[in-house]
């Protein structure tokens, strides 16, 4: 059951008439103890960390001379989120966590959260009268990859903990939305409830955090109730999804967790990791979320895409890595040379690389013989698919050892 529900705003003019708007939709419901809890206005980062003993990743450490206005609103809203986890810890009760433009719409008082979870409770929709809560409706809770916005969620004073831990390992990176819905930082489990509680009003209001004044007006799921109760002609929010056509990939996660850890290549090293192909970004995605959490491991993502849109296609899916500024695309013709210039350089060699290139045998045999000399000395080589006779032939060739060989994905290390 949840009754306390802290609603996050700062000392603004446009966010105090929002949180007199949620206070509001709050009384409509017995049982729900609403919290105005007042927020960081553009604070300076430094001052956030040291409140709360965090650090800055290095990659907006060096964007602060110059971007440092528009990154210290994100690092506010995220330092007002901290503040409120402390408050959950304290109370040791389960509490709700509301931005100022969310409107609640339904009962909370029926509604439980779980340890080790964050409870989504709705989506953004325009404009407040867009939908309407089917009162007397039991609440279902469904799985969810991702999310879409921090302005309604419930967590535990366990799970807050957590995440107050968590972003003290990580530092501060990126917008909250960002660490915890859109990328999943902290590998939480995530569950929404249908029909929504609660919704955010995005419409008529203004950020006070985008550098546009516009917020964000698109979802990343919509459950079947919400859809159901929707005022007829209402502009539906659309959702914002990840574009994969081709997810035979996941179906090599299993070996490849198992192998990478084997091999030590998933405890945090630093690491230089290489992707060539990839294409729409699943394969880099997940290796990068799995090889990249030292502060100076990246990733190259080297592919021939066959138009622009593919290209746009591939960098829109890897921005929701984890670790999205450590990755960099570069886009070269088939009948390209860059492998054999990067050979020539002694001084780029990667510990892990993943062929997904071109399948044919005298491709495989080309890029897999390049891919080998610009592997470092107990690096992991993937082949993942490519003509079976040509990954054979290069093992033989090479004195690789195999760690794992099926007919269509093989994985060799350079000892």
């Amino acid at each position: 059951m949840l009754e306390n529900v802290y609603i996050l705003h700062i000392d603004d003019p446009r966010s105090l008439k929002y949180l007199d708007d949620c206070l509001a939709s709050c009384k409509q419901f017995p049982g729900i103890n609403p919290i105005p809890v007042m927020g960081y206005k553009e604070a300076d980062y430094k001052d956030i960390c040291v409140e709360y003993g965090l650090s800055m990743i290095p990659y907006y450490l060096n964007q602060m001379p110059t971007m440092g206005h528009i990154h210290n609103r994100a690092f506010s809203c995220t330092a007002g989120h901290i503040k409120i986890w402390k408050m959950i810890v304290e109370s040791n009760e389960p509490g709700v966590v509301l931005e100022h433009d969310a409107i609640v719409k339904g009962p909370l008082s029926n509604i439980d959260v779980d340890d080790d979870e964050i409870l989504w409770l709705g989506p953004r929709i325009e404009y407040e009268d867009d939908y309407k809560f089917p009162i007397g409706s039991i609440p279902d809770y469904q799985d969810v990859e991702r999310w879409e916005g921090t302005h309604a969620y419930a967590i535990t004073p366990k799970t807050a903990q957590f995440l107050i831990d968590k972003i003290r390992e990580y530092g501060l990176n990126d917008s909250i939305d960002g660490q915890l819905g859109m990328r999943n930082m902290f590998d939480m489990s995530f569950v929404t409830v249908n029909p929504p509680p609660v919704v955010a009003v995005v419409g008529n209001r203004e950020s006070c955090i985008e550098s546009s004044g516009n917020p964000g007006f698109w979802n990343a799921y919509h459950t079947d109730l919400f859809l159901k109760n929707l005022r007829p002609g209402c502009t539906v929010p659309p959702i914002r999804q990840l574009h994969y056509t081709d997810l035979s990939f996941n179906q090599r996660i299993p070996v490849l967790e198992r192998v990478l850890k084997e091999a030590g290549k998933t405890d945090g090293r630093e690491q230089a990791v290489l992707v060539h192909g990839g294409y729409e970004g699943l394969s880099s995605v997940w290796l990068s979320n799995k090889l990249l959490q030292h502060d100076d491991s990246y990733m190259q993502i080297v592919s021939s895409f066959t138009n622009q849109r593919e290209q746009q296609i591939c960098a829109f899916n890897t921005y929701f890595s984890k670790y999205y500024y450590k990755l960099n695309i570069v886009p070269v013709p088939r009948e390209h040379k860059l492998l054999e210039q990067a050979v020539a350089d002694p001084d780029i060699r990667f510990d892990v690389i993943y062929s997904d290139a071109w399948p044919e045998f005298k491709d495989v045999i080309y890029d897999g013989i390049l891919s080998w000399n610009l592997l470092k000395r107990g690096g992991i080589l993937i082949f993942n698919g490519g003509d079976s006779a040509a990954v054979k032939n290069i093992i033989d060739a090479v004195n690789a050892t195999v760690l794992y060989n099926s007919d269509d994905f093989v994985i060799i290390k350079k000892i």
